[in-house]
């Protein structure tokens, strides 16, 4: 209890007086009676806080009834005996913040409280004085009003025949240092000893009560109410919490392989990770047939400049989507904001600023699938799961379904949602998470990690969700992780030089593509530190095969053969006869005979679908079958121990799993090209059409670009006529595959290194360039020029074919800019691309929107990004434009972070000025809310249009289209497009608009 927090409440109409205390700067917690009387709300409230020894002195203050919310009547009689004030003016106040409890057991427990009772008034004048009081509160005692309590003063009854504690109602009441209710009544029959008081817990239950106090209580005010006793608090929130950031902060630190390692393990993850960068991505970007974004990365896209992940995790957005392809890193950055949040909350819980409000829980999405299976229960599954960084890190699933403390929020970083088995489950999840971001009061922000989903399985979510993609390694990124991962064994010196050394092999032998992928650097690197003077495997497959080597067959450090041998010795002393620890021995070796196809086996089994344990997998193989005199559970630990001391897998929260799901991959395409039967089986189901002629362009087999690349490699791996024909095939499809087929062919060849020959999608990529068909898309020559440059010793012919078509004024100026904006992305090409677009912005022959795209451009290339901005500027100010192009050049100032606040401010102007064309202000006001950070100015200029009947009346409807997609404004949106559904003139536009937004829920 703080003194200079007491609160003296006075009322007039009719006038009264009551106590309180100052529960926020702001807000002062007292009795309902206190402010309702004789069935009507008081007229006038004034709080007198603070005490004169303490602090700066009392402050009188306007004040008026917050909850329960007046708009709503007055309550009954009947109603909880609390209240909340707020003031008219904030008052400061030294201390903590307030925190809650509920007192239990059967022992009394120690209370303490002040108020302004009459009794206490000086010389029985009408001045009130402060009265301190204590004694028991006895949980086991039960009244009406709830908490009994036993006071150590017993007031005589005044010759006034006032009740001595009047002015007492509405005082707080602590036990332990929590506050635990606020007194209702007197008790005269005992003698004026004993008061009652309304258990404050019970105000957490009734709507909005929580909500406030979160929101404006003093800094750190949580709305969790502790469990106390006489002996005092158990279960203390905030010691359960620093132990859950505890264990939090050092899960987070743990790389994510580390125990598959013994004496070689990689340095913590803290000392590698090196932070990539994300950009904005659309819904129609964030989908994939395949699930590697490795296709796109071959296409730049020159959207919105990438900037650090760290910051999706800082931004407003109540859930947002990460995307990356295999190995991309989703895992490992979900990890280091963990490791980060939490140390932040560590150092100072109740710093100033927006980081320390987002407590972070990282959860798998496996945890989350189950239909009966709720949010906060998953949650306090996972905060459990962290037994092994932290003595008790724990979280009940009662603390989940609230927040933090007031102001702060859960943000859970949800893993592995592209790892469910199936759509169903998927959509369950997604579903389930959108419902808990979109509660209120906000408890749940939330970051969903996962590779590129099929088309539409995104699209549960809200259309405003924003996707963001994580960005591979740059170069610098690179040559950074290597140099740190390296210093774990040399001196800093010595790891830069290796570093340096080590990138510069990658580049020679055409893998510096390829270790762009974060998973993919980690074992290049290990794969170097083990062994510094090997040489480095080329290509994909043959690192993840050099990796298994290094984990089970070469991994000396860990004895695996012993612990094998071991567990076999286990088994047979299970049973004792002769003949059944014989059958048990020689069941046992066959086993471990077979046990890296065994691997292979189940992880098949798992990629297509059968979810089970080891043993359930195996179950079905024919080489292993249980002893009879072996007991099932003995047989079962058996496998589990074989594999597991493999390395190759790891336990995880529903049993053994791979550390990785291209380890998955992997092993499933080795056991789906084990032998030659095998491989020409699959072969004939990858291209099942290449035995007939067809008029339609083949397209590639509609699986997941990582596991494609593990299938075809392995088909390409033996010298024999399932692999002449697999490269019969596949040059098939490059010699008559469209633009999207060429482009995963680039992903597997130029991305993923896999053993597909080049030369015919070189020769296709040629014979678009030189005699592209009246089909094709008329980027496709540049499109191809710029493929060439990413395949192996065709940098040069390409980046000279760019240069022709920017040089060749016959082409498309669009085609021009778009070749040039690919030289600009080449090293060596930088300067000379940054020369053309500079001088095509500047030309005054080009039509305008030409001029800003070359802008647009320019501020994409490094070093070039403040001129092409300072060029979009200058566009977006030039009266003499047609509006929609300086609406244009504001759209692309929006899209470069240095200059994003510039082109909103532009786009407010165009919206708000109503010189300008009404499709333009729709245009520019949408294209506001479209950015999170100005989606409410942006939505009250659209509810400006729909609402003006003098405003163009199709400009109404995409102006309540536009609102009926953000959050807080569905409702709105939708009902306007209902009103102009019955509107003759407006109905048709309105249909459509209601069908676009309506077909994916449809």
């Amino acid at each position: 209890m703080d003194p200079q927090r007491l609160t003296l409440v006075r009322t007039g109409g009719p006038p009264g007086s009551g106590s309180g205390y100052l529960v926020g700067p702001q807000l002062v917690l007292t009795a309902l009676h206190v402010v309702r009387r004789e069935g009507r709300w008081v007229r006038r409230v004034t709080a007198r806080v603070g005490h004169p020894r303490y602090g700066a002195g009392p402050v009188e203050v306007e004040a008026q009834v917050c909850w329960p919310d007046p708009q709503h009547g007055v309550p009954p009689d009947d109603a909880l005996d609390v209240a909340l004030l707020w003031l008219a003016e904030p008052v400061s106040t030294d201390g903590g913040p307030v925190r809650w409890g509920r007192p239990g057991g059967v022992a009394p427990v120690p209370f303490e409280g002040a108020g302004f009772p009459a009794f206490a008034a000086v010389g029985g004048g009408a001045e009130v004085q402060f009265e301190f009081v204590r004694g028991h509160l006895p949980a086991i005692s039960t009244t009406s009003v709830g908490w009994v309590l036993d006071c150590r003063v017993r007031p005589a009854l005044r010759a006034d025949a006032e009740r001595p504690w009047a002015g007492a109602s509405g005082s707080a009441v602590f036990c332990h240092g929590r506050l635990v209710g606020v007194v209702s009544e007197d008790n005269r029959t005992m003698a004026w000893r004993r008061l009652q008081a309304v258990p404050v817990h019970e105000a957490f239950r009734l709507p909005g009560f929580a909500d406030v106090v979160s929101r404006h209580g003093h800094r750190g005010t949580t709305a969790v109410v502790d469990e106390l006793t006489a002996q005092g608090v158990t279960g203390a929130a905030e010691d359960t919490m620093r132990e859950y950031l505890l264990a939090a902060r050092k899960a987070g630190e743990q790389h994510p392989y580390q125990s598959v390692f013994g004496p070689s393990a990689p340095p913590s993850l803290v000392k590698v990770f090196v932070r990539q960068r994300s950009s904005r991505v659309s819904r129609d970007q964030a989908v994939s047939r395949s699930d590697d974004a490795a296709v796109a990365r071959h296409t730049p896209d020159g959207g919105v400049p990438a900037e650090g992940v760290e910051t999706i995790f800082r931004k407003a957005d109540r859930m947002c989507v990460l995307i990356a392809g295999p190995g991309g890193g989703k895992s490992t950055t979900l990890r280091i904001r963990l490791r980060d949040a939490a140390a932040v909350l560590l150092d100072d819980a109740q710093t100033s600023g927006d980081e320390e409000q987002a407590v972070p829980v990282w959860v798998s999405a496996r945890t989350l699938t189950g239909d009966e299976t709720q949010v906060a229960e998953a949650l306090a599954a996972a905060t459990r799961k962290l037994t092994g960084c932290g003595r008790y890190p724990g979280l009940s699933e009662g603390r989940l379904r609230e927040p933090p403390w007031p102001g702060a929020y859960w943000q859970l970083l949800v893993d592995d949602l592209d790892e469910l088995a199936t759509a169903a489950e998927r959509r369950t999840v997604l579903e389930k998470l959108a419902g808990a971001v979109a509660s209120d009061p906000p408890i749940y922000r939330c970051v969903i990690a996962t590779r590129p989903l099929a088309e539409h399985e995104l699209n549960v979510l809200d259309r405003q969700v924003p996707h963001y993609e994580l960005q591979p390694f740059t170069t610098d990124d690179l040559d950074n992780y290597a140099g740190r991962y390296f210093a774990a064994r040399w001196s800093p010196q010595e790891a830069a030089r290796r570093a340096h050394r080590f990138t510069r092999e990658l580049r020679d032998i055409s893998l510096e593509e390829l270790a762009r992928t974060p998973l993919m650097a980690f074992m290049l690197c290990q794969l170097y530190v083990i062994d510094p003077e090997r040489t480095l495997p080329n290509g994909r497959t043959a690192v993840y095969e050099e990796f298994t080597d290094l984990l089970y067959v070469n991994n000396e450090s860990k004895r695996i053969a012993d612990s094998h041998e071991a567990s076999i010795a286990r088994l047979v002393g299970s049973v004792q006869s002769a003949r059944a620890r014989q059958e048990a021995d020689a069941a046992a070796r066959q086993v471990h005979l077979q046990l890296p196809e065994l691997i292979q086996y189940v992880a098949h089994r798992w990629f297509t679908g059968h979810e089970s344990s080891v043993p359930e997998a195996l179950a079905s193989h024919e080489a292993v079958r249980r002893p009879g005199k072996v007991r099932p559970e003995r047989w079962e630990a058996f496998l589990e121990d074989l594999f597991l001391h493999t390395g190759l897998l790891v336990h995880r929260a529903d049993g053994l799993g791979f550390p990785h799901r291209t380890f998955l991959e992997y092993h499933a395409a080795r056991y789906a090209t084990r032998h030659e039967t095998a491989r020409a089986q699959l072969l004939r189901e990858l291209f099942p059409d290449q035995e007939r002629s067809s008029d339609s362009p083949p397209k590639p087999p509609d699986l997941p670009v990582s596991y494609l690349g593990f299938l075809l490699d392995g088909l390409l791996g033996a010298d024999d006529s399932v692999a002449t024909e697999t490269a019969r095939c596949v040059g098939a499809l490059a010699e008559r595959g469209e633009m999207r087929t060429l482009s995963v062919l680039m992903t597997l060849v130029a991305g993923l290194k896999t053993k597909l020959p080049e030369e015919p999608l070189v020769r296709r990529l040629r014979h678009l360039i030189e005699r592209p068909s009246i089909f094709d898309p008329l980027d496709a020559r540049v499109y191809a020029a710029w493929w060439l440059t990413r395949l192996d010793g065709h940098l040069k012919t390409g980046a000279d074919l760019l240069t022709r078509f920017a040089e060749d004024d016959g082409n498309r100026v669009w085609d021009r800019v778009r070749a040039v904006g690919f030289l600009g992305q080449l090293e060596g090409h930088q300067e000379g691309a940054a020369a053309w677009l500079s001088h095509w912005a500047r030309w005054t022959f080009l039509e305008v929107d030409e001029r800003i795209h070359s802008a647009e451009a320019l501020a994409r290339i490094e070093g070039h990004r403040e001129a092409g901005a300072a060029l979009l500027v200058r566009f977006a100010e030039d009266t003499g434009l047609p509006t929609r192009d300086r609406l244009t050049a504001a759209r692309a100032l929006t899209g470069l972070p240095a200059h994003r606040a510039t082109g909103a401010a532009w786009l407010t102007r165009f919206a708000e000025d109503a010189s300008t064309e009404a499709h333009g202000r729709t245009w520019a006001a949408w294209q506001l809310a479209c950015m999170e950070e100005y989606e409410e100015a942006g939505a009250a200029l659209l509810t400006l249009f729909v609402e003006d009947t003098a405003f163009v009346g199709s400009e109404r409807v995409w102006a309540a289209w536009g609102l009926a997609q953000l959050d807080g404004h569905r409702e709105a949106g939708f009902a306007w497009l209902g009103c102009f559904l019955e509107d003759s003139a407006l109905a048709t536009e309105a249909a459509q608009r209601f069908l676009e937004l309506t077909k994916d829920i449809t």
